[in-house]
């Protein structure tokens, strides 16, 4: 089963919101804001090293989309997330 989130990092800051998107984000705990990307869980963290190798609107499946330089919608898997 996938979860999708949005991820979002403010670059000034280096601080990331992400965020569940779905029906299965419910008591979700890798939801949230993060002082750094290094604080994102590794399947997350991984997932957005691939995405910003990408040009902006491109989609690689099973990995996510990027929309914008600082914008990712990235794909969990069950049973890589915290849940």
């Amino acid at each position: 089963m996938e979860t999708l989130y949005r991820v979002s990092v403010n670059l000034p800051s280096n601080t990331v919101v992400m965020e569940c998107i779905g029906l299965w984000c419910v008591d979700n705990t890798d939801a949230g804001e993060y002082n750094s990307l290094n604080e994102l869980p590794e399947w997350a963290k991984d997932r957005i090293a691939v995405l910003m190798t990408v040009a902006s609107g491109e989609k690689i499946p099973d990995i996510g989309y990027r929309v914008e330089n600082t914008f990712h919608i990235v794909k969990s898997i069950t049973g890589e997330t915290n849940d």
